[in-house]
């Protein structure tokens, strides 16, 4: 810690690097740098948090930290010990590697805690800071009183600094604000004050940006504001609002680059010897730049106390946008000179879901889909519907029996709702399965989508197969027996399944490689041309395998199919 100390030393005073090295060692050991899992770099009131502690009680109120967004949460929160580190402490030190948020509720205060109020000095191996960004916001009020001879600082951020939305105090020793990167103050009202030769604001490479807030910034015998060292240049801007800086001097910079930008609202600069450094002054065009309608309202700039202030005055038009199932709600305030803000935030709706609808029933081997829309925007979101239990077919048809050698495929069938009876308790197993049969399963299988086209066969009488022979023409799965006819009662041969079978898998992009020797049977060769190639990839998949006849294997392909041969087909196919 005393090297931080040491670094602002130098900004202000030019004090010695011995400490550089002592404390700096002491840091790079590794010794405070906890990486476990579960054990996050971020103490509260001398208590580091994990997930088994993530609220930290302090006095009445309670920090609480969310690793999932790093944000901290103090709640009426009264910090009065500091983690300590070089006989130092800190009441709220990050580590974090993301930035790490602190929204303030209530009256909240952090006193005395041996060092600073909030931190996160850190420092790698070789003894260059590490950037740790924090931000705090909320509607609450934050007080820090540190009063440690030289090291009593508010906050020292290694990182990029916001303060958005809050209003916070500071009563120091040392520095009250130290950002070693940008400073962001928006919406924000903030009095610091400290008590020796360093200053109110330190910005050591980065820009001071003021928007829309009431800033107060006194130094007894430093700066208002240092920007940066000897190394790195900053600036500070004024955009709109009041900022007011006390000092010693009222704005000091070591380096040429330093400036200081006004382009609306009030900046009031006051020094008991001058307003600015003699850096400042040497090229007061280069380091003072003033926007359209800003003028010096009182002083001079080479004077101890000087103000610039614009004549705009901002006249905002409010446009409310309103909240929305997942995004909230804000209004965003305009002014005509392009300045603009948002507040008035509202929280997300939320979805308001429907009760559902089952979009894909659940089966014996499959879950089903059941699907929900929000009212409000239309989004969905599904569940599982879990696998229905399979019925026994035995007592759902009388020609189907528990010893059956179909009875494994017809309950797959039946209970897929892939094939269902054929009227008066019957399955009908075996009956020649026919063509409408065969493709509205094949239909059923996609989920019974709709079709547009329209088909050439005029034979199509039943409505319960029209709309599956239109999706398997329209789909290159089945052809007509003839321009116009589809036959749609004909009885399917083993030949013909295979052939569609071959198709549908070919329309589902799946392999039809497979290959198999039809010499084998007796029959091989009674296969159709057309269908060569299918019956050898059916046998090669083991979807169709050979009919007894005595004791002959035969291949039986112009034989018709029957329907438990049809459903011992299915099975095997999406079972492979």
């Amino acid at each position: 810690m005393k090297l931080k100390k040491t670094l602002s030393l130098i900004l202000a005073l030019a004090m010695i690097l011995v400490l550089f090295v002592t404390v700096g060692t002491a840091l790079a050991d590794g010794e405070d740098d906890p990486a476990d899992d579960g054990i996050y770099k971020l103490w509260v009131n001398n208590e580091q948090f994990t997930d088994d502690h993530l609220t930290v009680q302090c006095g009445e109120g309670t920090a609480t930290f969310d690793p999932a967004t790093t944000t901290l949460t103090l709640d009426n929160a009264q910090i009065t010990k500091g983690y300590e580190m070089d006989q130092l402490g800190t009441g709220v030190l990050s580590f974090l590697d993301e930035e790490l948020t602190i929204i303030v509720n209530g009256d909240c205060t952090i006193t005395e805690t041996g060092g600073d109020g909030i931190g996160s000095y850190d420092m790698d191996e070789e003894y260059n800071l590490v950037s740790h960004d924090i931000t705090v916001k909320g509607d609450g009020k934050l007080t820090i009183t540190e009063s440690e001879p030289w090291y009593g600082y508010g906050f020292y951020c290694t990182g990029n600094l916001t303060l958005e939305g809050v209003e916070i105090e500071i009563h120091s020793v040392a520095t009250g604000v130290w950002a070693n990167r940008a400073l962001n103050v928006k919406d924000s009202k903030l009095n610091v004050s400290c008590s020796t030769q360093f200053s109110g604001f330190v910005v050591n490479s980065g820009s001071a940006v003021f928007d829309r807030s009431e800033v107060y910034a006194e130094s007894a015998s430093g700066a208002g504001i240092l920007l940066g060292n000897d190394l790195e240049s900053s600036s500070v801007l004024v955009s709109s609002g009041s900022v007011t800086l006390k000092g010693k001097i009222g704005v000091v910079s070591d380096t040429d680059g330093s400036t200081v930008y006004v382009t609306g609202g009030k900046l009031a600069i006051e020094g008991q010897d001058a307003a600015f450094s003699e850096n400042f002054l040497t090229d007061v065009d280069q380091h003072i730049i003033l926007g359209d309608g800003v003028e010096v309202t009182s002083g001079a700039v080479d004077g101890v106390a000087v103000t610039f202030e614009s004549s705009h005055v901002h006249s905002y038009e409010a446009a409310v946008t309103d909240p929305t199932c997942t995004e909230r709600g804000y209004t965003t305030h305009t002014c005509s000179c392009g300045d603009s803000y948002v507040d008035t935030y509202v929280d997300a709706l939320g979805h308001d879901w429907d009760d559902g609808v089952v979009t894909t029933p659940a089966t014996a081997t499959a879950e089903g889909v059941k699907t929900f829309t929000c009212r409000r925007c239309g989004e969905t979101r599904t569940e599982a519907v879990p696998v229905q239990p399979g019925v026994d077919t035995s007592t759902v048809f009388t020609d189907v029996k528990a010893k059956s050698w179909f009875k494994k495929a017809v309950d797959f069938v039946y209970n897929n709702k892939l094939m269902d009876g054929v009227g008066n308790g019957k399955f009908a197993p075996n009956d020649p399965m026919n063509r409408a049969m065969l493709v509205t399963v094949l239909w059923r299988m996609e989920g019974e989508p709709e079709v547009s086209v329209s088909v050439p066969f005029t034979d199509l009488k039943a409505k319960w197969y029209k709309k599956a022979v239109a999706w398997a023409y329209s789909n290159n799965i089945v052809n007509g027996i003839n321009a116009t006819t589809f036959d749609p009662t004909a009885p399917l041969t083993r030949e013909q399944i295979a052939a569609i079978m071959y198709r549908y898998t070919e329309f589902k992009g799946g392999d039809v490689s497979g290959r198999a020797d039809l010499s084998g049977f007796p029959d091989g060769g009674k296969v159709h041309s057309y269908a060569k190639t299918a019956m050898s990839w059916a046998v090669a998949e083991g979807l169709i395998s050979g009919v007894k006849s005595g004791n002959v294997n035969l291949l039986d392909p112009r034989g018709n199919a029957t329907r438990a041969q049809v459903a011992t087909i299915l099975m095997r196919y999406l079972e492979s």
